[in-house]
């Protein structure tokens, strides 16, 4: 008799699987159109990471990451550039 295995995921699990390849796909998409930004702000960072913009300027505090310009303006906040988010992603 053959065993069957069947792989037990959690709901988190399955959602970070498919958000990573969701937002690979958004990616590459945006590459090839050549509408990719040059700064992500905040808000389009933490998008792009998928986290809240709130959980992305605790991680500047903690100075897990560090932007690469401040937004100054009517609007201030921290500036990325993708290659930055990039590496936080890959935990360096």
């Amino acid at each position: 008799m053959s065993e069957c295995k069947v792989a037990v995921l959690t709901e988190a699990q399955l959602r970070e699987i498919v958000g990573d390849a969701v937002r690979a796909a958004l990616r590459e998409v945006a590459q090839l159109k050549g509408d990719e930004p040059r700064w992500y702000d905040t808000k389009a960072a933490a998008k792009y990471l998928g986290i809240t913009p709130a959980a992305l300027q605790k991680q500047v505090e903690r100075g897990h990451i560090k932007p690469d310009n401040r937004h100054v303006g009517r609007v201030s906040g921290f500036r990325f550039r993708r290659d930055t988010l990039e590496r936080f992603q890959l935990g360096g």
